[in-house]
């Protein structure tokens, strides 16, 4: 297991590090963790396999994943803490800082480090590529506007950032660009009342 990072924790390194925050048992930080996330607290996501498959072993083998955010209702289902599964979701990872703030409310404990940007690591292609997705699935799930090319930055950075990795604004607008990504922004002109409209007919 590793080291508590600046970013986000993987479930098992959450369980630490509430264990170390707290001074208290692992069945209590277990505990308290899934109240919090069950009470909206923190900040969670994770991997969900893209099948629709009857057999939940065939669906948990799809090899093509998408990671979205988990809602708080999704942690009243089983939980593996060792292996980080959430009901459906594969490598849960929760934000430092939504934890960092849940444990603030209650008592007194120093700020998360924030990581400079020099500390961050630049991301791979394929990495901002899978982020991109990941902006449109979610203003998908949630029935939100496509963001277009000036509005795609903000969401993959902040995806990137809480993983430890960095893009500029140019290279994500560029690889936004591809037809893959295009295809899912609105076009010019129109609208989601026009678009419901056109589904409708």
């Amino acid at each position: 297991m590793g080291l508590p990072t600046p970013y986000s924790l993987w479930l098992p390194q959450a369980v630490v590090f509430v264990m170390q925050r707290c001074s208290c048992s692992e069945p209590e930080a277990k505990q308290a963790l899934q109240h919090a996330d069950l009470d909206g607290r923190l900040e969670a996501t994770g991997d969900i396999p893209l099948s629709t498959h009857r057999d939940p072993k065939m669906r948990e083998a799809h090899p093509y994943r998408k990671r979205e955010s988990l809602r708080p209702g999704d942690w009243a289902g089983q939980i593996d803490w060792d292996t980080g599964k959430v009901g459906p979701y594969f490598s849960v990872l929760i934000t430092r800082l939504s934890i960092e703030a849940w444990l603030n409310a209650g008592r007194e404990v120093p700020p998360a480090p924030v990581a400079s940007e020099d500390e961050l690591k630049k991301a791979s292609n394929s990495k901002i590529n899978a982020e991109i997705r990941a902006a449109y699935d979610d203003a998908e799930r949630t029935r939100q506007k496509p963001p277009n090319l000036a509005e795609i930055v903000e969401p993959v950075q902040a995806r990137l950032r809480d993983q430890g990795f960095k893009a500029s604004s140019a290279q994500i607008q560029a690889l936004a660009e591809a037809e893959e990504h295009k295809k899912r922004r609105r076009k010019p002109g129109a609208t989601l009342a026009s678009e419901k409209r056109r589904q409708d007919r």
